[in-house]
């Protein structure tokens, strides 16, 4: 039997997760309304996504979501 892979790794879930993150991150960088509540929930689920991929062969995409992280934590 050949063992399940938590849901987020299917790699429709994943790249799912990363356009929905891409997505807010976008629009909420070039929103000067922006709610800091917006702004850390976005910057939470950037954190458990880095989280869920840690370990697996995604280094391009932990670097990415860590630039995505740092630059929303800036404004």
């Amino acid at each position: 039997m050949i063992p399940l892979l938590p849901p987020l790794f299917d790699p429709a879930n994943l790249a799912h997760a990363v356009r929905e993150i891409a997505s807010d991150a976008h629009r909420l960088l070039n929103d000067p309304n922006a709610s800091d509540f917006e702004l850390r929930e976005l910057v939470s689920r950037i954190s458990s996504l880095l989280i869920e991929v840690q370990g697996q062969p995604n280094e391009e995409l932990s670097r990415w979501l860590d630039s995505a992280r740092r630059r929303i934590e800036a404004v």
